[in-house]
């Protein structure tokens, strides 16, 4: 029996349940679908552009008709980049030169360059860690640094180059948010009862917890969490999740790559990596 044979038969056996936003998605259920994976979608957070005219819109409109005042400009998600870009794009009919443009994985770089931006992605990771690594060696203490995020987001960065006397500004352009689920929805993810969870970020695993948990009739320890980072695996254990995989990053091949390494049968009937972290 061949090896592809093999693993199109494991990948069979999995529930894979996806929890990306509806909109951000499709790229992640294309690559499953492919695979030969049975998949589920159930959207456990969402994306929503903050208004022009709030507090914290006008506040991004400021920072993107000052861009010239910043010596980097951090990107942390392609969110970041679709909510926020169009508002320097009111400002700049040409970007200055100047300024050295950061992206927080490879999905944000990408959505930059379709944007004519070339930015500069960590070398090792797509975590805060990985990108202050890089960022940190080339700051002076005059640079003036520009994070563009979602409302409320970790502050590390912040801190980290504030501790090398670097000036921060936030652009907070879009907010984060627990979705709707419908009796139906649930009706149905208790239905499918996933043998793996796909949970991209920290906050939307909390959400899944606080939508499904007690609906799928699992104790924690029994459903198997697939996350981007150390990080994400502390939160996924303090909630009770015992089967946790890290995958390399937060990008949706990165994510794939964990389900394609193999995996056994436990012995309550759903499958985990046959070298589970």
């Amino acid at each position: 029996m061949s090896m592809n044979h093999d693993l199109t038969t494991a990948h069979k056996k999995l529930r894979v349940l996806v929890t990306r936003p509806h909109k951000q998605a499709q790229p992640l259920l294309r690559l499953l679908q492919d695979r030969g994976y049975d998949i589920l979608h159930f959207p456990c957070l969402s994306i929503v552009p903050i208004t022009a005219d709030s507090v914290t819109g006008r506040q991004c409109r400021l920072r993107a008709s000052e861009l010239d005042r910043y010596q980097h400009i951090i990107i942390v998600s392609a969110n970041a980049a679709t909510c926020w870009l169009p508002w320097v794009d009111r400002y700049w009919t040409q970007r200055p030169m100047e300024v050295h443009w950061w992206a927080m994985g490879e999905a944000t770089r990408y959505r930059l360059q379709l944007l004519d931006i070339t930015a500069q992605r960590p070398n090792r990771g797509d975590d805060s860690e990985a990108l202050l690594a890089s960022l940190l060696p080339q700051l002076k203490a005059s640079d003036r640094v520009l994070i563009v995020r979602g409302v409320g987001g970790r502050g590390a960065v912040a801190e980290a180059c504030r501790a090398h006397s670097v000036q921060v500004d936030y652009a907070e352009c879009y907010s984060r948010q627990m979705p709707p689920a419908s009796q139906a929805d649930i009706a149905c993810v208790t239905d499918y009862q996933p043998s793996v969870i796909l949970c991209q970020s920290g906050e939307t695993l909390v959400n899944f917890n606080r939508m499904m948990t007690r609906q799928l009739g699992l104790k924690q320890h029994q459903i198997m969490i697939v996350v981007p980072s150390q990080r994400v695996a502390d939160i996924a254990y303090d909630l009770g999740f015992g089967e946790v995989k890290i995958s390399s990053s937060a990008s949706d091949q990165a994510m794939c790559d964990v389900l394609d390494q193999g995996f056994d049968i436990l012995p309550n009937g759903l499958e985990s990596p046959a070298n589970s972290t």
